[in-house]
């Protein structure tokens, strides 16, 4: 549906300015990329209000998004399986993770478990150059101790957990068996 949609757009748009097949495809690629984002957004917006834990579902997806973006990690087979996948992670995040009492040292040995991994694995993609993996491997571990810094200083515990339990989810999408 995106990508007929985009289709229709760009069309639209050509009859207003002159694009050359190649920019043609491109903008067409990137309003499909901008629709089905568009579309998991307002489809987690309407899930969030519906739900009693709206905080935590939101603050568990913004948790996984943000270290995804310097990590990566597997893509799924559509879009769609993706949008429930997140809201699998949100859902599982906010209610099931949100009910357990996890004491700090265990919290601190799983972020330390969550850095050593990052530093070992992100990011996912191996066609990085090593300055950019390093900065990626940076930014991602400043992320994973800013989330510990939440973790220990929240008082909160369905918050707490959120900041523990998504990037852990994110960074389970990065272990893999390396391709031969």
């Amino acid at each position: 549906m995106c990508h007929k949609l985009s289709n229709i757009i760009i069309e639209w748009c050509c009859t207003f300015y002159f694009l050359d097949d190649y920019t043609k495809i491109k903008a067409t690629y990137g309003m499909e990329v901008f629709l089905e984002l568009f579309w998991k957004i307002i489809g987690f917006f309407v899930i969030g209000l519906f739900i009693n834990k709206k905080i935590e579902f939101f603050l568990s997806l913004w948790c996984f998004s943000t270290l995804r973006l310097f990590i990566g990690g597997r893509h799924c087979s559509s879009s769609l399986f993706c949008f429930f996948t997140m809201i699998f992670i949100g859902l599982t995040s906010a209610n099931i993770f949100s009910r357990f009492v996890i004491p700090p040292k265990y919290g601190i040995f799983l972020f330390g478990l969550a850095i050593t991994l990052v530093i070992r694995y992100a990011p996912f993609s191996s066609k990085l150059i090593y300055k950019n993996k390093l900065i990626k491997k940076t930014s991602a571990t400043i992320i994973l101790i800013i989330y510990l810094l939440f973790f220990l200083l929240i008082e909160e515990q369905s918050i707490k957990n959120v900041f523990l339990c998504s990037p852990l989810m994110e960074i389970a999408t990065i272990l893999h068996i390396k391709d031969k």
